[in-house]
């Protein structure tokens, strides 16, 4: 199933993720793609956002994505500045995992279920895969506007539920504005069927649960 986590900006998904992610640890459940959290500072009593970090998955590897723009300057006038490198550094680990899926193995699954970060496709490392889910964070007006962004994600996606010739996701994650719902859902409708709409919620987080462990 496809799930569409939206909220207006600055709700908390992403720290709903994080805190999805660590519980689905505990249930050996591994979480692949990536996940973008800010870089917040406070200036006085003024908590203000100024960068957005991403997090692969499952390899944890973090590094910066944007910086804050003047006004409603910086890339495609999104008020952020975003760097190719870390732009080609995320499609790369989403090109990386469409071709795990292709032959059954991801070479780093380290923190998806405590396996060492050179293990090359081991036996128990593909075992860990079972029962995984896809996470994207996010899908934005680069995506779903401008045809750019996290091209190689949206190619994932596309491809649907993998499980074969191992099982590595049944299920995804996706993370867009509640302006750009309809535009992902349209996109998506073909390799997922039909969606759910979830919130950064403790019910939310109850039912994808629910979903996984089924």
């Amino acid at each position: 199933m496809l799930f569409i986590l939206t909220a207006p900006q600055q709700t908390g998904k992403t720290c709903w993720l994080e805190a999805l992610i660590a519980e689905l640890d505990g249930y050996h459940i591994p979480t692949y793609g990536v996940i973008a959290p800010g870089r917040w500072k406070y200036i006085g009593e003024k908590r203000v956002k100024l960068g957005i970090d991403n997090i692969l998955l499952p390899t944890h590897e973090r590094f910066s994505l944007a910086t804050k723009a003047a006004g409603t300057s910086g890339t495609s006038g999104l008020g952020w500045t975003f760097s190719d490198t870390a732009l080609s550094r995320v499609n790369a680990h989403f090109h990386e995992l469409s071709h795990a899926a292709d032959i059954g193995c991801f070479k780093d699954c380290a923190a998806a279920a405590n396996y060492h970060k050179d293990s090359v496709c081991s036996t128990d490392c593909r075992n860990s895969h079972v029962g995984g889910i896809l996470i994207v964070d996010e899908l934005g007006p680069l995506e779903l506007l401008h045809g750019t962004g996290l091209t190689e994600a949206l190619l994932v996606l596309q491809q649907g539920p993998r499980q074969e010739p191992q099982p590595l996701w049944s299920h995804a994650v996706i993370v867009v504005r509640p302006s750009l719902v309809s535009a992902a859902k349209e996109l998506l409708r073909g390799s997922w069927g039909t969606s759910e709409l979830i919130q950064p919620t403790d019910s939310s987080k109850a039912l994808l649960l629910e979903t996984l462990l089924a």
